[in-house]
């Protein structure tokens, strides 16, 4: 009994600080995209901008071009979607408006809103290479989204890792 309580506490306090190490902030780019606000790059928590990514990624060549191809594919969807946008949204506002709209261009908007789409996400597959290029060569470990648990339920205790 002694020794199963001595392991569980060496478990519980021995792997504390070795999570806790492994959380600590470093200086690597970590890249999210959702659906309002498109592609991000973060460093440190603070927002950077694809420009002042570049600029960062200057030492690491693989990492400058991978990411100079991402702003050219981010241009692209920008046009093509605002483009598509524009193209929708007038014939939307002429009939609100009372007016005759003109579906044709309606319908040439949702083309060109749906030729932005693999430009997006070009941008993204690129920006998150070109992040994980640069961490690579900086050394920056991977963060992993793994979890570890101690957990007493009923008559057990355990540690869950979670992934």
């Amino acid at each position: 009994m002694k020794s199963k309580t001595f392991f569980v506490l060496f478990l519980f306090f021995g792997i504390s600080p070795v999570i806790s190490q492994a959380q600590d902030k470093d200086q690597s780019l970590i890249v999210t995209q959702n659906f309002w606000h498109g592609v991000r790059v973060y460093q440190e928590e603070n927002q950077l901008s694809l420009r002042k990514t570049q600029e960062l990624m200057a030492s690491v060549p693989l990492a400058l071009e991978e990411i100079k191809k991402a702003r050219t594919n981010g241009v692209f969807s920008m046009v093509f979607g605002g483009l598509g946008g524009a193209f929708v949204g007038y014939p939307i506002g002429r009939e609100i408006g009372g007016g005759d709209p003109e579906w044709i261009m309606a319908g040439i908007g949702a083309g060109l809103i749906a030729i932005s789409i693999p430009f997006e996400s070009a941008k993204f597959k690129r920006t998150k290479n070109a992040a994980a290029l640069y961490n690579e060569h900086k050394g920056y470990a991977h963060k992993s989204n793994m979890n570890i648990n101690f957990q007493v339920s009923g008559n057990s205790m355990g540690l869950v890792i979670g992934f």
